[in-house]
């Protein structure tokens, strides 16, 4: 096989041909040692000066991702394999779906940004403010959000070629099926092959037509955070899918929810009824996680002063974050 066979082709038309038991030697065959096809390395610069006028303009900014390890993206996407890889259709190299690298950051924005920051999402019984940072930056059903979330294209110089051949072994498949049959060292091991990322990528976040640049960083920052901490594309429990962004920019995200809710608690006493409605305006700065659960603490605590004052503006302040759904 040469080095430059285009590796989606021959896993998704090639296999279909092949013996299942013959599959993952096929796989091997098809990314260990494989470079990015002729013509790869023209199309990357060629995308990438698209961008040259939206970057000279300020309007569009591009950082370099580097997998810390391995990547798993579009595991879920329909395969003649057990497991699917995310591959441009052209290319045959990995690519990050700008949805997934929007998804990530607006994931990040609601469990980790900072207390005051506004990037908290309201509850769906909630209306959203015109000014909320995070419908504005991410949008909503009615309008397009501030910043566009390219693909992101593997980076030809990073390392020789972007695929690696990974394992995941069930040990025990019976008992995992039905449960019946109890866990044995005679059990024949089950090894899943399945094909994962490594290398750089190029990230282009573009702002649109009369959107303050200066939402690129904002982004960027959230996104470096998100590729950091969480990860990724699929098995990021497992650790695959982190990333480091070249420029950092994790500082302004500030602590996480359970910080947040751990200092919270250690500052505050939510036990004298008379401070309750002194504590909202501070409680209505924090996380929708964190809020809610303060709030559910509040009225519980509190059962007399609640149905006393339950007119008060505060209280149905309180109830409202109680009740609101999960980010």
């Amino acid at each position: 096989m040469r080095p430059d066979t285009h590796p989606g082709l021959w896993m998704d038309a090639y296999l279909l041909n092949e013996a299942a038991g013959a599959k993952a030697e096929t796989m091997r065959q098809a990314v260990e040692g494989k470079s990015a096809p002729d013509g790869y390395r023209q199309a990357f610069e060629r995308w990438f000066r698209s961008f040259d006028l939206a970057i000279a303009a300020k309007t569009a900014q591009v950082e370099t991702a580097e997998t810390q390890g391995r990547l798993v993206i579009g595991l879920g996407n329909k395969s003649v394999l057990e497991m699917g890889i995310r591959l441009d259709h052209t290319w045959g190299v990995p690519i990050l779906p700008g949805s997934a690298l929007k998804g990530l950051a607006s994931r990040t924005a609601h469990l980790d940004a900072g207390a005051g920051s506004g990037w908290n999402r309201p509850g769906k019984d909630l209306k959203q403010a015109a000014g909320d940072h995070n419908a504005f930056l991410f949008g909503t059903t009615e309008n397009s959000g501030a910043v566009i979330f390219h693909d992101a294209w593997w980076d030809p110089e990073s390392r020789a070629g972007p695929l690696e051949l990974d394992v995941m072994t069930v040990h025990h498949p019976a008992y995992y099926q039905d449960g019946h049959a109890p866990p044995s060292d005679m059990d024949s091991p089950n090894p899943v092959s399945f094909v994962t990322a490594t290398g750089k990528f190029s990230i282009v976040l573009e702002a649109r037509p009369g959107v303050d640049p200066t939402w690129l960083s904002t982004a960027f920052q959230l996104l470096a955070h998100g590729l950091e901490q969480h990860g990724l594309g699929a098995k990021t429990n497992a650790g695959y899918g982190r990333m480091k962004l070249k420029s950092g920019g994790t500082a302004s995200v500030g602590p996480s929810a359970a910080e947040q809710r751990a200092e919270w608690f250690a500052k505050v006493d939510i036990s004298k009824p008379g401070d309750v409605a002194g504590l909202v305006p501070a409680l209505e700065k924090l996380p929708v996680t964190v809020q809610r659960e303060i709030a559910q603490k509040l009225l519980a605590k509190h059962k007399d002063l609640v149905k006393a004052k339950a007119e008060k503006e505060y209280i149905k302040k309180l109830r409202a974050m109680a009740e609101a759904a999960t980010p």
